[in-house]
């Protein structure tokens, strides 16, 4: 029986004609609501059945009010850092932190009462997947994004495994990512290929590819690549780095995708995510969901 694909969704934020950076940033700033939404989708695993929760005023949702650094959304170059700010706010109960029951906690989730340890399996993740230079922009301090595991794609720097405990995995390239995350085994080995055990279980999980550009362009390539959580920027600001496709219901859309309604969207992203024109600062955005064409068959 072959085993079913992972699925990849990429989330970014981009102006009409794609555009998601400037200068190694993002172009534009203050967007707090939209970087918050960010952290919530991307920290919050699937729902069974598709049943929205009662409220959406969640942990990481309560804690966007607090927010006064970062970026929005999750663009070239600087996007993670839309979800480092709100997620290193939370990052205890993001899941970041020990957690001890009795006693003195001795690593993460391992409680050591007199004698006798006791490991408590690390709680399922949904991970973000980045280029380096993505992982770059985002502060120090704020590094890794909290409640989710971080898989960096880079060519040149050295592998990592969770066991390494710099609470990142670094990996050389997105195929490599894929499998690690998929796979199901939970070694402590060295080898990359085995140490992703939080989120090897792509039913309870989710992968976000959350940029730069090149990562999102080989994520594309993939038909593991089945979604685009977009959010598109209305207000014009001048880019320099732009979306590998364009997203339009137009004649200069790719075909290859279609935009899916409120209520599916709604259903997938687990709340009941803001309808319409959404203004910020004077720049106007709206939140949309596109699937590719053909993806179930």
């Amino acid at each position: 029986m072959t085993k079913p694909l992972p699925e990849l969704t990429l989330i970014v934020a981009a102006t009409q004609q794609m555009g998601i950076g400037r200068g190694g940033t993002l172009p534009w700033t203050g967007l707090r609501k939209e970087m918050a939404y960010f952290a919530r989708v991307t920290k919050r695993l699937p729902t069974s059945g598709g049943t929205l929760p009662t409220s959406t005023s969640t942990t990481a949702g309560t804690v966007s009010s607090t927010v006064t650094a970062g970026q929005a959304g999750s663009g070239a170059a600087s996007g993670a850092v839309a979800g480092a700010t709100a997620g290193a706010v939370a990052g205890a109960v993001a899941g970041n932190g020990s957690e001890s029951v009795s006693g003195s906690a001795t690593g993460t989730g391992t409680t050591v009462t007199g004698s006798a340890s006791t490991t408590h399996p690390e709680p399922p993740q949904n991970a973000v997947v980045m280029g380096r230079k993505t992982w770059d922009s985002i502060p120090p301090r704020f590094q890794p994004l909290a409640g989710r595991l971080n898989v960096i794609v880079s060519r040149t720097l050295p592998r990592e495994g969770r066991e390494d405990g710099t609470g990142r995995v670094v990996v050389h390239s997105l195929e490599e990512a894929i499998r690690v995350l998929t796979s199901s085994s939970a070694s402590t080995s060295t080898s990359t290929s085995t140490t992703a055990s939080s989120a090897s279980s792509t039913k309870d999980t989710r992968i976000f590819v959350i940029g730069g550009a090149q990562i999102y362009r080989a994520s594309l390539a993939l038909r593991e690549a089945r979604r685009v959580l977009l959010t598109r920027v209305l207000t014009a600001f001048e880019c320099d780095t732009f979306f590998p496709i364009r997203l339009d219901e137009g004649p200069e859309g790719d075909k290859e995708w279609k935009r899916v309604g409120q209520e599916e969207m709604d259903r997938w992203v687990g709340e009941a995510v803001p309808r319409g024109v959404q203004v910020e600062g004077g720049t106007e955005y709206r939140f949309e969901m596109w699937e590719r064409v053909g993806a179930d068959e």
